[in-house]
């Protein structure tokens, strides 16, 4: 399933448009830029999440093609052999 791209985190926010009169960061404005943090730090996260299941894919792959070049060793315990 392919994910929806981003050009850059909060690509899709809405600016905040004043009202005439209005106090510059009333409760209206400082609700709206905490979303804008929420939906940044919820993006930032899910980022993260992908980020960890691609580095564990990457690392399963890894041991998975390391797995028949050592298949073959045999490993010795012990004094060596005369």
């Amino acid at each position: 399933m392919p994910e929806e791209k981003k050009e850059f985190a909060l690509s899709d926010f809405t600016p905040y448009e004043m009202k005439e009169g209005e106090e510059y960061m009333n409760e209206a404005q400082l609700e709206h830029f905490a979303k804008i943090l929420r939906n940044w730090k919820q993006e930032l996260m899910e980022e993260v999440d992908r980020t960890k299941e691609h580095m564990k894919t990457e690392l399963h792959q890894l041991r998975g093609s390391e797995r028949p070049r050592q298949s073959g060793r045999r490993v010795q315990s012990g004094a060596a052999h005369p």
